[in-house]
């Protein structure tokens, strides 16, 4: 099976949210380094998760 690149973005992201709805507490640094592995990313897919978690964040 075949995933697209924006795919495996979203995948990503929705790691991210879901283990903090588990944790709050949880390092969102460390998560999306956990995420970028998980769903082989780039540093610059990384940094994108990293801008979209902390926008979602302000507008909450």
């Amino acid at each position: 099976m075949i995933v697209s690149h924006g795919e495996l973005v979203r995948k990503a992201l929705q790691h991210v949210s879901d283990r903090r709805k588990e944790n709050p507490s949880a390092s969102v640094e460390q998560l999306l380094d956990e995420a970028s592995i998980r769903y082989n990313l780039s540093p610059l897919d990384r940094e994108s998760l990293e801008r979209a978690f902390r926008d979602a964040g302000a507008a909450c």
